[in-house]
């Protein structure tokens, strides 16, 4: 009875289970179980939506950064000039400009044309200067006063002024030698060619050709006795001699100041401990570059057979034989159909490509003792405000000896001491950059170094190392890109104060600030070699400050300048 009992209490509270367990009709479709694929993306999607069925966005520092960034419209445009700077200095060798290091005399001097080329202005240079100087020969009858006023206008002024008595007002007339003066530079300007020799061929006997910088000692010299006619022997005597006199001279470069003893003693010494191959490296520059000479004047007197004829346009690229030993690559062009946009310099250098050039120098520079002072100034800095005690107590204190010292004056010693080098320069204006980089840091972590994450960090026995460069140094970025930023301008600045003293970058290579060092001195006459160095500066300067000051706001929500 008990067992019946217990049934029957336990029967109706099963039975009234059974609804809340319906079954489901076998007419409705069973839902196949999500895959493993379709998991992920259901939880991805569910995650983007809040509990009202709103897109949630997440945000990050650098996002609301750039967005603020946007709005400033000063920043964007600056970017946007460092950017072109930055395409021209690391695509300068495929751009259509001359080379920056070529020199043409004829062209010294030439002022900016978008038009005329470089023969139009020579022509109209010396016409002005012959008219110039038969104006000053002859008496024009002007009043003393107005001879007075004339005297005082710079010389190329004085120029235009005699020249337009003369030519246009009729007043002066050429003499016969000056005509013809004219008249053959006119001529020399119609047919004188600019060309260089490439690939330079030297075919051996059975007709096949290999390039002259792929042969050996002995084959080069074979094949300059082949051209010359003369003895192999003779040749390579006469190259020994060349070749340890190049020796002696690049040891008297080196050791400048030095007596003859010296000299001979270092001389010996550097023979001694030069290797059989590096020898053979200098007879074969000796020898190539005497068959290129032959080249140039057999190129020379092949291409002007070209012009007389009549037949050839201008740019040329022809393929040369010389003796039936020799085939080489000439690319020719008319010498004075160039146009300088931007003028040229004392020497005959196109001053656009100098410019670009000296960008590449100055712009890495820039970025160079940049990327060093931060990083020794981040390292020590972040050092000194997370450990700090004693570490802090040391690092801070040198810092402060060294802002006592004289910057600029160590730098300008350090130069002088070991000479104009492009890695001196870097060494030297970075050795005492990094001072206020470790300062800005230090403060940085000392108010982030109590935060949450930080003891997180620690609590999970994360080691000081780890702390500092993975979870502290990168939350000090932004203030770090900012100040970076700031710091590309001032070390340009420094390298061209240096250049206009002569310690900075040498030749050939040349900076923003030694193009304008060189055109102090005809800065009267020739304004355009000052001018030009001078905005390309200025205005990269300005777009990096903009950029700065941008990212300044951009980075600091609290900003007062914010957006």
């Amino acid at each position: 009875m008990a067992d019946d009992k217990h049934k029957e209490d336990i029967t109706p509270r099963n039975t009234a289970k059974e609804p809340m367990h319906t079954p489901v009709p076998d007419t409705e479709p069973i839902k196949p179980e999500p895959s493993e694929k379709e998991i992920p993306e259901k939880e991805e999607q569910a995650g983007q939506f809040n509990e009202f069925q709103q897109e949630i966005k997440g945000n990050s520092l650098t996002s609301d950064a750039w967005r603020r960034l946007k709005k400033n419209k000063m920043a964007v445009a600056s970017l946007i000039v460092v950017i072109v700077y930055a395409f021209l200095s690391l695509f300068a060798p495929f751009l259509p400009i001359y080379s920056h290091t070529k020199i043409i005399l004829e062209h010294q001097n030439l002022r900016p044309s978008l038009t005329q080329t470089a023969g139009e202005l020579m022509y109209e240079k010396k016409e002005k200067e012959l008219y110039a100087i038969a104006a000053k020969r002859a008496d024009l009858g002007l009043s003393e006063e107005e001879e007075e006023r004339v005297e005082r206008l710079p010389v190329n002024q004085q120029f235009d002024y005699y020249y337009d008595l003369g030519k246009n007002q009729g007043k002066v007339t050429l003499s016969d030698r000056d005509q013809r003066s004219l008249d053959r530079l006119k001529e020399d300007i119609e047919t004188e060619l600019l060309f260089d020799i490439k690939n330079i061929e030297y075919i051996r006997s059975d007709d096949s050709t290999v390039k002259i910088d792929k042969m050996g000692v002995e084959e080069v010299l074979q094949a300059y006795a082949d051209l010359t006619g003369l003895e192999a022997s003779v040749l390579m005597d006469q190259a020994d001699k060349e070749v340890k006199e190049q020796i002696r001279k690049e040891v008297q470069i080196k050791n400048p100041g030095v007596t003859d003893e010296e000299l001979e003693i270092f001389y010996q010494k550097t023979l001694d401990g030069m290797s059989e191959s590096d020898m053979n490296n200098y007879y074969e520059e000796n020898l190539e570059a005497k068959i290129i000479g032959f080249a140039t004047r057999d190129a020379n007197r092949q291409l002007k057979e070209v012009v007389e004829s009549g037949s050839a346009e201008f740019p040329l690229t022809e393929i040369f034989t010389m003796d039936n030993l020799f085939e080489y690559e000439v690319e020719a062009s008319k010498k004075h159909d160039r146009i300088y946009v931007f003028g040229t310099d004392y020497v005959g250098r196109d001053m656009l490509a100098r410019i670009i050039y000296g960008g590449q120098i100055s712009i890495m520079i820039g970025l160079i003792g940049t990327i060093t002072s931060v990083i020794i100034g981040t390292i020590l800095g972040a050092l000194a405000g997370y450990i700090g005690g004693k570490t802090d107590y040391i690092i801070m204190r040198v810092v402060d000896v060294m802002y006592g010292l004289p910057y600029m004056l160590m730098v300008i010693i350090f130069m002088a001491v070991f000479g104009r080098n492009i890695l001196n320069l870097f060494f030297a204006l970075a050795i005492v950059s990094w001072l206020t980089v470790a300062r800005v840091v230090r403060g940085q972590i000392i108010s982030l170094k109590n935060s949450e994450f930080v003891e997180a960090a620690m609590s999970m026995g994360a080691s000081t190392r780890r702390i500092v460069f993975k979870h502290l140094v990168p939350n000090s970025l932004g203030v770090i890109i900012v100040f970076s930023t700031l710091r590309i301008p001032a070390f340009i600045m420094l390298e061209s104060f240096l250049s206009f003293l002569g310690l900075g970058v040498s030749a050939p290579m040349a900076s923003w600030g030694s193009l304008i060092g060189d055109s102090v001195e005809g800065m009267n006459l020739y304004p355009w070699r000052m001018f030009f160095p001078a905005a390309a500066m200025s205005v990269f300067l300005f777009a990096m400050n903009f950029m700065g000051d941008g990212l300044r706001d951009a980075f600091d929500p609290q900003s007062k300048n914010q957006l």
